[in-house]
């Protein structure tokens, strides 16, 4: 191929990817993609943002090639929260104490069936005692950490939800793993959006009624959203989830920006992959704009699986 060939079929190639980054675009709204490339402000290098979904359902898994490049390229691996360190952390809050121990599992979506012993994967659990105690008498506990998995979805999920596929990806790779939140802190948040504001008590009255009355159509919609990766439509979804305008600034917003300090800390010295809820990336007060409003480039990464990101994930899960 003689040079000026060369040159004519490269700018078919731009023109065709533009044409098609463009169609990508207007078709799918503000937030197209669950992956995020992001770039400028000083980086060297792109680092990426990647919107999970806290469920072991299978509609989580369905992971493209670029998915797999993206974290391949990565130093170090964020998820909110480090699941290397989850028992250490809930047993320094007390979290194992007996009067405690019921709500610590439904914290992290206890309560279901399950079997911890055909675990796909392992971590080091920290030597005591107390939590060997806790552990062995609350196999349930150990599977609401590890899997949110309920024996009545059947052959619906997988062996582990999304992020801890991706820490299990990370240690395979032998990349590093961090958290963006202070595990205290967060539980601390949690609990504020928790208590309610007596000047939202009519709408949280409303927001109940409704959530009991549409709870399963409602969560059949957040799912098919991020099936297809509409985080507009799944934006949308999610605040009709919250019981009120606090709920949504503790459970959201101000993580949002605890997230993002870090991811920030983090990307000025190495290139970052980060994992986090998909709820907390889109709208005006998200991890998207407040990366764009700290001088980031963040752009949708189109989203193809191919039988080669069928055997990255199992190759993983071996």
């Amino acid at each position: 191929m003689t040079l000026r060939k060369q040159v004519f079929a490269a700018l078919i190639l731009f023109f065709v990817l533009s044409f098609q980054n463009t169609i990508f675009s207007q078709n799918k709204g503000k937030y197209p993609a669950l992956l995020w490339q992001i770039s400028g402000n000083g980086l060297s290098k792109p680092s990426y943002l990647y919107g999970t979904m806290h469920v072991s359902n299978k509609l989580a898994f369905h992971l493209s090639d670029s998915f797999f490049v993206a974290l391949k390229s990565a130093d170090i691996i964020a998820l909110e929260t480090n699941p290397q360190e989850w028992l250490e952390n809930m047993k320094e809050m007390g979290m194992f104490d007996a009067e405690q121990n019921y709500g610590a599992y439904n914290f992290f979506g206890g309560g279901g069936g399950g079997d911890f012993y055909t675990s796909a994967f392992k971590f080091s659990v920290p030597d005591n005692k107390e939590i060997g105690f806790v552990l062995a008498s609350d196999p349930d506990l150990v599977n609401g950490l590890l899997y949110r998995s309920y024996e009545m979805l059947g052959n619906h999920e997988e062996n582990t939800y999304l992020d801890l596929f991706i820490f299990q990806s990370a240690k395979k790779l032998d990349k590093q793993v961090t958290n963006l939140e202070d595990f205290k802190q967060s539980e601390k948040m949690v609990e504020e959006a928790s208590i309610p504001d007596p000047d939202e008590e009519e709408e949280v009255q409303k927001y109940y009624k409704g959530m009991y009355e549409n709870r399963y159509g409602l969560q059949e919609k957040i799912e098919d959203a991020y099936r297809k990766g509409d985080l507009d439509a799944l934006d949308s979804l999610s605040r009709l989830t919250y019981p009120s305008k606090k709920y949504e600034k503790w459970m959201l917003h101000l993580r949002n920006e605890v997230m993002v300090r870090g991811m920030d800390s983090i990307m000025k010295k190495q290139i970052l992959f980060t994992g986090v809820g998909a709820a907390h990336l889109p709208g005006e007060k998200g991890v998207i704009e407040l990366l764009r409003k700290k001088g980031y480039k963040v752009r949708p990464v189109n989203f193809v699986v191919s039988k080669n990101s069928i055997k990255e994930k199992e190759k993983i899960e071996k």
